[in-house]
């Protein structure tokens, strides 16, 4: 009974970032392909770390729109060198996890 409900749910497929040295701003687009991203099926959460310590957790109501969610960070405390590390969860099943060197 548990399997239709679950292959209908997946983790995100991809994290992209880009982070600006400048303004310090880091840009994610976390690709997850929802039917309704209002729904029960949704990025649900993103948590991000800068050289293995959390720094900003969120949790999130819904999805930006139906193929991704989408967010802006300031890390003020990011250097040339450091390693973020940002995990997106859905709400049904799954994780992915991106390891972004700041260059």
């Amino acid at each position: 009974m548990l399997l239709p409900a679950i292959s209908l749910a997946h983790p995100p497929s991809r994290i992209n970032a880009v982070f600006n040295p400048e303004t310090k701003v880091l840009e994610l687009s976390i690709l997850h392909q929802v039917g309704d991203p209002q729904g029960d099926h949704y990025i649900n959460s993103l948590t991000i770390s800068l050289n293995g310590k959390v720094v900003i957790e969120q949790v999130f109501l819904s999805q930006f729109t139906q193929a991704e969610q989408k967010a802006l960070y300031l890390l003020n405390d990011a250097q040339e060198g450091d390693v973020i590390e940002i995990k997106a969860v859905c709400s049904k099943f799954g994780e992915q996890t991106l390891t972004y060197q700041v260059e």
